[in-house]
């Protein structure tokens, strides 16, 4: 079964709590056994403020509107790569990563 999704530039009234459920559900799954339990116990949906950002954001939405992926993007912070771009961040959520078999 395929999976229909659309890429869209956030906006200024987009559903930021939608946003800040996927970063908290993402991290919780991708860090899981790389930072301590308690840090991730300590993180809410709250910790994230992705309307600081929405100017430099995509998300990927299904056809009924789900936020399953975002990311974010803008120019390059080390001044080695002035003039460049920079992939800030990067999630999708658990249950659409793709998994060849």
């Amino acid at each position: 079964m395929a999976l229909t999704y659309r890429i869209v530039r956030a906006e200024a009234d987009s559903d930021f709590g939608k946003i800040r459920q996927l970063y908290y559900e993402t991290w919780q799954s991708a860090y899981r056994d790389l930072m301590p339990a308690s840090y991730l116990q300590q993180l809410t949906p709250a910790t994230w403020r992705p309307e600081r950002r929405w100017q430099n954001m995509l998300l990927a939405m299904t056809a009924d509107g789900e936020v399953v992926g975002v990311c974010t993007f803008g120019p390059a912070r080390h001044a080695n790569y002035e003039g460049w771009g920079e992939l800030y961040s990067l999630y999708v959520h658990p249950n659409y990563h793709l998994v060849s078999s």
